[in-house]
C-alpha cells in the first residue's frame, strides 16, 4: 500500500512538472509571436 501511494505522489508530482514546462513553452511562444507581429509589417 505504501509502495503504491509513493508511486503515485511521484508520478504526480511529474506530471506537475511537465504541464509547467508546456505552460511556460506555450507562453514563450506566444511572447514571440506578439514579436513577430510587432516587428513584421503585416499584409
Amino acid at each position: 500500500m505504501d509502495e503504491e501511494d509513493n508511486f503515485y505522489n511521484s508520478s504526480d508530482g511529474f506530471e506537475q512538472q511537465i504541464e509547467q514546462m508546456e505552460i511556460k513553452c506555450y507562453r514563450s511562444k506566444e511572447e514571440k509571436s506578439k514579436d513577430d507581429r510587432r516587428t513584421k509589417p503585416h499584409f
